[in-house]
């Protein structure tokens, strides 16, 4: 028994810390589905990569429910704008339960040809966000997750 106790712990432990890593990936996805509505329609409505980018932060914090914890990087040039970068810092967040490092948002565009024929274009914005979850296993520091949103805007 004394052998088995610390063994059925540790499995106990992985298995709500996989839980635990799924049900945030569940929720980051909402959360880029709303980042990525928001820069899609920033940029259709022509405003620059970077007032898209800070617009679906703020969504992204919003729909997690909290204030500053995700910020934002810029990734990817398809846009003039999109060359600025903005560094993502390591936050931590004690007053939201777990605390949580290394949150960010990252905006990319690109632009094709529409399959049609007709020499049309089309836009995609991706938001991708990502956030770190602590575990509770000393053997396991933490695990990245991370969910996409993608969306046309023109």
């Amino acid at each position: 028994m004394a052998l088995v106790l610390p063994f059925v712990m540790l499995v106990l432990g992985a298995a709500y810390t996989g839980w635990d890593a799924m049900h945030r990936t569940i929720g980051l996805t909402s959360a880029a589905r709303a980042g990525t509505i928001a820069a899609a329609n920033d940029l259709q409505n022509g405003k620059s990569c970077t007032t898209a980018l800070t617009d679906a932060t703020r969504a992204v914090n919003a729909e997690e429910g909290v204030s500053g914890v995700y910020t934002a990087v810029t990734v990817g040039s398809g846009l003039a704008p999109c060359t600025t970068t903005t560094t993502c810092t390591a936050v931590t967040t004690p007053a939201v339960a777990p605390a949580m490092t290394g949150s960010c948002v990252t905006l990319g565009t690109t632009t094709g040809p529409l399959s049609t024929g007709q020499g049309l274009t089309e836009g995609l914005v991706t938001i991708t966000v990502t956030r770190s979850v602590a575990t509770d296993l000393p053997i396991v520091p933490g695990i990245k997750v991370a969910a996409n949103g993608t969306a046309r805007y023109k």
